[in-house]
């Protein structure tokens, strides 16, 4: 099988000098719904304890972000890689507050493995998972999530794209 690396992209929403340059590049967006969207609630330790319980055959963890990090987060760690924005995405188009453009610029990543999975911080491994459930031949695979719904009716399925 080949190395299969992991990026996660996080932004800390109560960094004051990145709240600075978000309200100098989009002025009147300083109290709108979009901050609520980056408010940090201090859960990323769960994202990584989960990889490291559930996922230990991950590669590399790509840890995407404007250039914050989270003062517990051990940087030194073999496994993990600091991206900040400017290491792979062209000047003209930075700074940037939009997720679309970071994820289209991913692939950039000095390092990163062809086979890579794409994790946002608000989604977590809660259960063991294999690299074949990720690849399959070399080629992504679509999954298939048993979701518990209720007392009455135990799960439902739910296709996923990875």
């Amino acid at each position: 099988m080949e190395k299969i690396d992991f990026v996660l992209t996080w932004v800390d929403g109560s960094d004051p000098d990145w709240l600075a340059q978000r309200r100098e590049y989009q002025p009147g967006r300083g109290t709108d719904a979009g901050e609520s969207r980056y408010r940090d609630w201090d859960n990323l330790q769960y994202w990584f304890r989960g990889v490291e319980k559930f996922a230990p055959w991950v590669n590399k963890i790509y840890f995407v972000t404007w250039g914050h990090v989270p003062k517990w987060l051990n940087t030194a760690h073999e496994k993990i890689q600091i991206v900040k924005h400017e290491d792979f995405m062209a000047p003209a188009y930075l700074p940037t507050f939009n997720i679309n453009s970071i994820e289209l610029n991913l692939h950039r990543i000095k390092g990163l493995s062809e086979h890579f999975v794409f994790f946002n911080d608000d989604m977590f491994l809660i259960d063991s998972v294999k690299q074949e459930d990720f690849f399959k031949n070399g080629l992504p695979v679509t999954a298939v999530l048993r979701l518990p719904l209720c007392r009455t009716i135990s799960a439902i399925l739910l296709p996923i794209f990875l």
